[in-house]
């Protein structure tokens, strides 16, 4: 029979565990576009699908992938995704900066050179 001093023991090392897992894993791909001459990175997987399967003329994938946190961890930052219109670019921004996305987010509620800018994450 179990004391209680290592049942505790078990449950600390059962949490320490927990804790100490990482974040589930994500591949992210990256995408080229030729002609415009822009790339594009996604972890998504429906936006994968559409990227391979053509719903998105012009669009190859580079063979770059990296695995990235599919949640927050401890020591990372989340990634901000802006969609950018096509007057102003027809691109996206991302950034791993805290900061850096809070700028852009006070920016388009107060600059008229980023309106049409959406957020397509929320962190």
């Amino acid at each position: 029979m179990r004391s209680r001093a290592q049942s505790v023991r078990t449950a600390v090392a059962a949490l320490a565990l927990a804790v100490a897992a990482p974040a589930p894993a994500e591949t992210v791909v990256e995408y080229y576009h030729a002609g415009l001459d822009h790339y594009f990175m996604t972890p998504l997987a429906d936006e994968i699908a559409a990227l391979d399967g053509g719903r998105f003329f012009g669009w190859g994938r580079t063979g770059f992938t990296f695995e990235g946190f599919a949640a927050p961890a401890p020591g990372t930052n989340p990634v901000c995704r802006f969609r950018i219109p096509p007057g102003n670019g027809d691109s996206h921004f991302f950034s791993a900066s805290p900061d850096e996305c809070d700028i852009v987010r006070e920016k388009m509620r107060t600059n008229p050179a980023y309106a049409g800018y959406i957020e397509e994450t929320s962190v």
